[in-house]
């Protein structure tokens, strides 16, 4: 049992900076809100891939007990591309105009963002009593 929950304290952190309303660190001059895009954008690329990548690794013993799993990691390869992009676009039209309207798309973008990956993080937490701990994604590294 201590195996299987070795990894959990490193993807709560990693959900708790990803979650985590205006951590961002800043420099002086920096836009606070573009930097949390960014931060939330790397955070999330990296954990939607780990998450695929774990069901592929996984997909025939998650599709027997937990066909939900694999469900959620399919709509992440259908859609994420286009919700990345999606994210992207407003981020570039924020970066070009700085304006109020564009400022307000992109943190509802960063809220949008933030709740697809409290679902993948859902996911691997229901995938961990049908897979061996082994095959869990290992924390991603601090910087």
């Amino acid at each position: 049992m201590k195996t299987r929950l070795s990894i959990w304290p490193g993807l709560l952190a990693l959900a708790a900076v990803l979650l985590a309303p205006g951590c961002a660190t800043t420099q002086p001059g920096e836009d606070v809100v573009l930097v949390r895009a960014q931060q939330t954008r790397a955070f999330s690329l990296e954990l939607a891939n780990a998450f695929v990548t774990f069901e592929k690794v996984n997909q025939r013993k998650l599709l027997a007990s937990n066909p939900a799993i694999h469900q959620a990691a399919e709509t992440i390869r259908l859609q994420a591309p286009g919700w990345f992009q999606s994210f992207n676009d407003v981020m570039d039209a924020y970066k070009l105009t700085k304006s109020t309207g564009d400022k307000e798309k992109l943190i509802a973008w960063i809220a949008v963002v933030e709740r697809l990956m409290t679902e993948v993080m859902m996911n691997l937490a229901n995938a961990k009593e049908w897979v061996s701990p082994n095959t869990m994604p290992k924390p991603l590294p601090t910087k």
